[in-house]
């Protein structure tokens, strides 16, 4: 069975502007910052296939319990993300005095990925490295998550995952078809939930999700069953169409419906 995961509290935009690349160099024109905005369309890249390590500054500890990666080409140049933490939250620490949450190879047919973190922390400054580049890597998103709700307890999860081709259709005056794509695919789901417990998912759906939308905010999700030990498919998304649908079932039980679009 199918469950879903939310991916929320993404702290990683406080360091957009409160990072250091430690060594190696990021490229002028693709600033890492660019990782660091929730924005799928601009990409940060290093200068060269030197090892490229960088200190995030979150501003403040926060439990980082996730992490995902979006847009990346680190399967296809055969490098390695790694993520790790400063034990003393010193900005003087070193790379290798640093703590390891993961060493992460995601493949090159995943580029928007995601998964947990081991151990997770409670920390200021994050750390990563991007090593073994054959090519210049790029990456659109690193996202450093302080909430994951997975949405378990109700007895009905469904979903309807729909790829949205973003396709224009026409006809010449001669009656000849011409079809012409529009833009990037994209994915968008459906979701309508059943006898979700008002004080469990249901609130976290109501609390989490608007407290996004209110702010324009993106969050993630995963549609599928997920393994803490490897990266799994991730998506960015919003709210679309703005909307939640909610009602009581009976007693403190209710449905609800909402459409997510990826980002």
């Amino acid at each position: 069975m199918a469950s879903w995961t939310l991916w929320l509290a993404n702290r990683a935009p406080l360091a957009a502007a409160a990072y250091t690349v430690i060594s190696g160099a990021e490229n002028a024109s693709y600033p890492l910052s660019n990782c660091l905005d929730e924005d799928r369309q601009t990409v940060g890249k290093p200068n060269t296939t030197a090892d490229t390590i960088v200190r995030l500054d979150l501003g403040a500890a926060y439990s980082i319990d996730g992490v995902a990666l979006q847009g990346h080409t680190l399967g296809t140049q055969t490098a390695t993300f790694t993520l790790k933490y400063s034990a003393t939250d010193n900005s003087a620490d070193a790379w290798g005095d640093l703590t390891t949450c993961g060493a992460f190879v995601p493949s090159s047919d995943n580029p928007n990925c995601i998964r947990t973190l081991d151990p997770a922390a409670t920390k200021r400054y994050w750390w990563y490295g991007i090593t073994g580049q054959d090519a210049v890597v790029e990456i659109a998103e690193i996202a450093l998550f302080d909430v994951i709700r997975t949405m378990t307890r109700a007895p009905s999860l469904g979903l309807d995952r729909v790829r949205q081709l973003h396709v224009a259709n026409s006809e010449t005056l001669g009656g000849s078809q011409r079809r012409a794509k529009l833009a990037e695919p994209k994915w968008s789901w459906s979701v309508p939930w059943s006898l979700l417990g008002r004080t469990g998912d249901y609130s976290y759906l109501w609390s989490d999700i608007i407290s996004y939308t209110d702010s324009y905010r993106p969050f993630w999700i995963t549609d599928q069953y997920y393994d803490a030990d490897n990266y799994k498919p991730g998506y960015m998304v919003y709210l679309d169409q703005d909307a939640i649908h909610g009602r009581v079932n009976k007693r403190d039980l209710y449905d609800t419906n909402i459409e997510l679009v990826e980002a």
